[in-house]
């Protein structure tokens, strides 16, 4: 698949999660934050944020799991 592509998958399933897993996606993984860094921009616990993190990257797993089984 090439990468214009591939970009454009990934960035629609970001945009698609709710608010605050979006948030916590982008600070830690497109911000490159630390859990407690993103964690205070967030204005929320280190405990909140990391729950926030795990649902939208475990929804992002689920909803691009296509991708591996068509061998992307």
């Amino acid at each position: 698949m090439a990468s214009d592509e591939t970009n454009a998958i990934l960035n629609a399933a970001v945009a698609g999660l709710p608010p605050l897993q979006r948030e916590a996606i982008f600070l830690a993984e497109y911000e490159d934050l630390g859990l407690e860094e993103a964690a205070k921009v967030a204005g929320v616990a280190v405990g909140a944020f990391k729950a926030r993190l795990y649902r939208g990257r475990e929804r992002l797993k689920r909803e691009l799991a296509w991708l591996t089984k068509e061998g992307y």
